[in-house]
């Protein structure tokens, strides 16, 4: 708990959290993306945990993934991938049914000014970028900054 208080007192100290995409913000925890994306109890999957075992003399870390069927994103109906690092929201994958709309719904949005499939963007500190993934077109909106605190951590602590 300590450190979901410390990860949230230095977001705070970094400034306003950014829009990712939609209603959820960067660095919200696990059970506000959960209310905020009206997601009922075991209407997701989580797909990866990992974590520092109990007295590991480094800094924290831990990274969650999550997936959920059916959920909007940017307007569009999409299967989700959810990451988060220290319990903060740092990446939101989307998978949408219909790859087109998606790309009106961003140019629309002003994520993106182009209609092409493959785009990467940052915007008030949010990386926006498009991929295909195992066949499957993909957008995320990802933190910047837990990015950078992430790989700071990988690179000093691995």
């Amino acid at each position: 708990m300590a450190t979901a208080a410390a990860s949230m007192l230095l977001l705070a100290g970094c400034g306003k959290a950014q829009p990712l995409v939609d209603n959820l913000l960067e660095g919200m925890p696990e059970h506000e993306v959960m209310q905020a994306l009206k997601l009922p109890k075991g209407g997701f999957r989580v797909v990866a945990e990992t974590g520092l075992v109990k007295g590991d003399p480094r800094p924290p870390y831990s990274v969650k993934v999550i997936r959920a069927e059916g959920v909007t994103c940017a307007g569009q109906v999409s299967d989700v991938s959810l990451s988060f690092y220290l319990k903060q929201l740092h990446v939101v994958s989307c998978y949408p049914q219909n790859v087109d709309a998606m790309i009106d719904a961003l140019i629309k949005a002003g994520y993106i000014t182009t209609r092409g499939r493959e785009f990467s963007a940052v915007h008030d500190g949010i990386a926006v970028s498009s991929t295909e993934i195992d066949g499957r077109w993909c957008v995320s909106f990802s933190s910047e900054r837990l990015t950078a605190d992430q790989r700071r951590w990988n690179r000093r602590y691995s």
